[in-house]
């Protein structure tokens, strides 16, 4: 995402500063995430959730296609069929 501003203007200047804070969430965001999974190797989608939730949130409100690369694969969870004759 490229943003061409004239920041010389105060309208300008205004969406300038916010795309800048913009970039230091994201940075923060991804940060906090990369250093969950760093200290949590196997940890899962819905742990890393858990543990960062604020920027987890934040990530796939505003940079989705980035979580979804960094994540750990899904889990194919199977539900065990028991058959009770009886």
């Amino acid at each position: 995402f490229k943003m061409t501003l004239t920041p010389f203007t105060v309208k300008g200047l205004s969406v300038y500063r916010q795309y800048l804070r913009m970039l230091d969430k994201r940075d923060e965001a991804r940060t906090a995430l990369i250093q969950s999974m760093q200290y949590n190797p196997k940890a899962t989608r819905n742990e890393l959730k858990r543990l960062v939730s604020a920027h987890y949130t934040w990530l796939y409100k505003y940079d989705k296609n980035w979580l979804y690369q960094i994540l750990p694969a899904t889990l194919k969870i199977t539900k065990n069929r028991s058959t009770t004759n009886g």
